[in-house]
């Protein structure tokens, strides 16, 4: 979703939801917004902390290497109630929402949203 990365979440989700037919799915994955909350690597220790507030909207970014190359991805982190808030504003309902991960945290959140006629 583009909204992971840094586009405005609402105005992503209220163009999807004004080209859905009614019934019409809108499915996304993002990272889990605990996650996000957590400096890069936090999220896997135990007991885990947030050092941030999670309420606050902010960009980050997490650096890694893979097969020798540095990589950084840029994303935004918002709190669960800023997706819902926008999803509910847009006229959609989540009909399924699912945390994913095999950490103390969950690492992902796939979200199922219909288009009510």
């Amino acid at each position: 979703m583009a909204a992971e990365t840094g586009a405005p979440a609402e105005s992503a989700i209220t163009e999807t939801a004004r080209v859905l037919r009614p019934g019409g799915v809108f499915c996304f994955a993002i990272v889990h917004p605990f996650d996000s909350a957590c400096d890069s690597g936090a999220a896997s220790a135990v007991p885990f902390a947030i050092s941030r507030p999670y309420l606050a909207s902010r960009r980050y970014e997490d650096r890694f290497d893979r097969d020798g190359l540095g990589i950084t991805l840029a994303s935004m982190h918002r709190p669960l109630s800023a997706y819902t808030t926008a999803l509910f504003r847009a006229g959609l309902v989540i009909t399924d929402l699912r945390d994913r991960g095999d950490r103390e945290v969950p690492w992902l959140l796939v979200v199922r949203a219909e288009k009510r006629s």
